[in-house]
């Protein structure tokens, strides 16, 4: 029988998209220490899956094909993708969901199990989708720039473009802040839809943030301590 522990550790992937997010906003100190950190950690985040992923088969070689452009955008500094944003971005987006499909797998097949390393994985799904979407979002806002209502953009988020260069290096972690601030159900109302499109995403994102914490993540949750509190009582009854 196959031991989900050993196979697979969402736990290194958790602990790299938190620390990721929660070096975001660093990134507007201009250090180039700072820059080289961001991408090691960003190429790390994509190449940990496809570990993940090698008993997968067909989605291993999609995500590799969707890894390749994200990685060169990355370490290139979008220089050799100027003209198309577009791709990069939904690459990225493409690769997240592939992702999600592939821990969403693992909680389907191992469910039922007591296993931490599974909360681990339901909370990387959780993230990815908010990431996922992020992307969403500044391609939105490419394509249409009336799709969302933006204060001074460039201001805020502490990154000075060049012309020439493209707009989602301010407008990702813009759309990165707006997309977990959709995804929670937060609101803060500085960033918001115009367009049908994108008010139906933002719908459509609060409505999956909200039951998949309620039903996925919390059956989960109350999985292992409903065994916990089991393997508790029959150790005193011993």
């Amino acid at each position: 029988m196959v031991d989900f522990k050993k196979t697979v550790n969402y736990r290194w992937l958790l602990c790299a998209i938190l620390v990721l997010l929660g070096f975001m906003p660093f990134r507007a100190l201009k250090l180039d220490w700072v820059e080289l950190f961001f991408t090691l950690l960003s190429s790390f985040i994509f190449l940990i899956p496809l570990f993940i992923s090698k008993r997968k088969g067909k989605i291993y070689y999609l995500l590799v094909l969707f890894t390749i452009p994200a990685l060169v955008s990355i370490w290139s500094g979008f220089t050799a993708f100027y003209q198309n944003e577009i791709i990069t971005l939904l690459s990225s987006s493409l690769f997240y969901i592939l992702v999600i499909v592939v821990i969403g797998q693992d909680l389907f097949h191992f469910q039922g199990k007591e296993n931490q390393n599974l909360l681990a994985g339901s909370l990387c799904i959780y993230l990815l989708s908010g990431m996922s979407f992020a992307c969403f979002y500044t391609m939105f806002q490419i394509y249409d720039p009336n799709a969302f209502h933006l204060p001074d953009v460039q201001a805020i988020s502490g990154f000075e473009v060049l012309p020439g260069e493209p707009q989602s290096k301010y407008l990702l972690p813009t759309f990165f802040y707006h997309s977990f601030v959709t995804l929670t159900t937060l609101g803060y109302g500085d960033i918001y839809p115009q367009t049908f499109p994108a008010r139906f995403l933002c719908v459509f994102q609060a409505i999956i943030g909200q039951i998949y914490l309620v039903v996925v993540v919390a059956g989960i949750v109350g999985m292992n301590a409903g065994k916990f509190l089991e393997k508790a009582r029959s150790r005193g009854h011993e």
